[in-house]
């Protein structure tokens, strides 16, 4: 991701010069100079989700704790005027919570561009997620003590981002043509000790 946003500037130069297939052409050649694949990010993304429906079953396994806990607004008083909406615990689907994780997650998915090139569409992607987790989690009424660990660990994984971002990266060199050296002496950066040419033995 870091690398990506180093070559944020040689990016857009290409395309101000380019477009079409020539600018996807050159900018492939620039992931391939520089050892970058442009869809590491979307591996990092795709991490977290077993862990996190792990961790939604346990949640479903330990529904009857949740029932006593609360968060903020999820309360009794607040979850028997407005039934369906909010939760009078943990346990239950709360729809404020559901749309402030929503909000998160967008604006999670928008800090994360580090690509020019897809901007627009990263940020078609970041609607499209967002409204289908919208959909699905009030078609299924997921439990707001998922949602709430769900919302957190979203913040604190952009938080954490962030300050992995800005930290000074070391300067980018591209990758050689001729790829590694092919002994472990250049690759040390030593020389090699000459060694003198064996005589041939004269054949009688």
């Amino acid at each position: 991701m870091r690398k990506m946003a180093q070559i944020a500037p040689k990016l857009q130069e290409l395309q101000a010069k380019y477009a079409g297939e020539e600018l996807m052409r050159r900018q492939m050649d620039l992931y391939k100079r520089y050892g970058i694949n442009p869809m590491s990010g979307c591996l990092y993304a795709l991490l977290p989700i077993p862990f996190l429906i792990w961790v939604y079953n346990m949640i479903l396994l330990y529904q009857v704790q949740f029932k006593q806990g609360h968060f903020l607004w999820i309360n009794p008083e607040l979850g028997t005027r407005f039934p369906g909406l909010i939760g009078s615990h943990l346990a239950q689907f709360d729809a404020p919570l559901m749309i402030l994780y929503a909000i998160s997650m967008y604006v999670s998915s928008r800090l994360m561009v580090t690509d020019p090139s897809q901007a627009q569409m990263q940020k078609m992607m970041a609607l499209m997620t967002t409204a289908m987790f919208a959909i699905i989690s009030w078609q299924f009424r997921f439990p707001a003590a998922f949602i709430l660990y769900w919302m957190l660990t979203n913040i604190l994984y952009t938080l954490h981002y962030k300050l992995y971002m800005n930290r000074p990266a070391p300067a980018l060199e591209p990758i050689e043509a001729s790829g590694e050296p092919t002994n472990n002496l250049a690759r040390d950066g030593r020389k090699p000790r000459y060694q003198p040419p064996q005589k041939r033995s004269k054949r009688k």
